[in-house]
């Protein structure tokens, strides 16, 4: 896997191809890569953004996730910033799942993948996490 770096790289956990299309556009626009993974990989790469719907994890990576997260942003952790998943991450989480826990992060968005102008408001985060990692 070649190397990512949390300031320019978005990670993309769904299968809403209206909505990637939009990030990928964004992306291009402010010279941001977009990572597209799959299970495990949430964990595997250093991103200013996560987008998820939890629907294309299963239950127990979800919950691998959650501790990954929690140990990486301990004091004592042994991870470089490149590698860990930053608390300071911008966590958007688009699906109808509502009974599974949510990572301890700054910021966390979660929208129903029904809501109008879901794009846009997803493009506009972007803005903001962007502006705020650099």
């Amino acid at each position: 896997m070649k190397g990512f770096k949390f300031s320019s790289t978005i990670a993309y956990f769904a299968k809403n191809e209206n909505l990637k299309k939009s990030i990928k556009k964004w992306a291009e626009k402010n010279n941001v890569e977009v990572f597209e993974g799959e299970g495990q990989d949430i964990i595997a790469v250093p991103n200013f953004a996560t987008i998820v719907d939890r629907n294309v994890l299963d239950h127990k990576v979800w919950e691998q996730f959650l501790s990954f997260v929690k140990a990486g942003n301990t004091e004592d952790s042994n991870l470089s910033d490149d590698e860990k998943v930053r608390c300071d991450s911008f966590l958007i989480i688009v699906d109808n799942i509502n009974d599974w826990d949510y990572p301890e992060v700054d910021y966390l968005f979660k929208f129903n993948p029904e809501i109008e102008h879901l794009n846009e408001i997803v493009t506009d985060i972007l803005d903001i996490a962007y502006k705020y990692s650099s």
